[in-house]
C-alpha cells in the first residue's frame, strides 16, 4: 500500500520536469474594465425603478403599554440634505391576541422615489383621536439600504 507521502515524491519530479512557472499564471490576468470596483458596487446597490418591500413586527417595551387592537401608522420617511421630510410609503396595522400581541408591517415602494442623498427611517405610531398613545424613536430603526428589500423589527414605547 502506498501512503499519501510516497505518492507526493513522486509527482514532485514530474512537476518540475513540466517547468510550470508561477509567473506563467500571473501573466494571464488581465484588467478589462474602465470602472473602479468601488463604483461598480455603488451603481449596483442602487437600482432605479424596482419595487422595494420592509417588513418586520412591532413589539410592545413595556406590558402596560396599550398595543392590542390599536390601530398604527407605520410609515416610510426620507429626511433629504436640507432637513425636509417626506413620506415616501405608509400603512396601517394593529397586533391581535391571534397574531400573539405582535403587529406585522410591510411598505411597499418603487426605488424611483428615493434621494441618493437622504437618509431614511420607519416612524410607528399610535394615536387614540388626536392624543399620541405610543411612537418608536426613529433613530434605532433607520435604513441602510433602502434601495433593496429589508427586515426591521420595532420595539415601541
Amino acid at each position: 500500500m502506498i501512503t499519501i507521502l510516497q505518492r507526493c515524491v513522486f509527482f514532485l519530479p514530474l512537476l518540475v520536469m513540466t517547468g510550470c512557472d508561477s509567473s506563467d499564471a500571473a501573466k494571464q490576468v488581465t484588467v478589462t474594465s474602465q470602472v473602479s470596483v468601488t463604483e461598480q458596487k455603488a451603481t449596483e446597490l442602487k437600482p432605479k425603478n424596482n419595487l422595494v418591500s420592509i417588513q418586520g413586527w412591532l413589539k410592545p417595551g413595556s406590558p402596560d403599554l396599550e398595543f392590542v387592537e390599536v390601530p398604527v401608522n407605520v410609515a416610510l420617511e426620507e429626511f433629504n440634505s436640507s432637513g425636509e421630510a417626506k413620506i415616501v410609503a405608509t400603512t396601517t396595522t394593529k397586533a391581535s391576541y391571534e397574531t400573539g400581541f405582535l403587529a406585522r408591517y410591510v411598505l411597499e415602494y418603487n426605488t424611483n422615489q428615493l434621494d441618493e442623498d437622504a437618509k431614511y427611517f420607519v416612524r410607528v405610531e399610535a394615536k387614540r383621536g388626536e392624543s399620541v398613545l405610543w411612537r418608536n424613536n426613529i433613530f434605532f430603526s433607520g435604513l441602510s439600504n433602502p434601495y433593496q428589500d429589508s427586515t426591521i423589527n420595532i420595539v415601541v414605547k
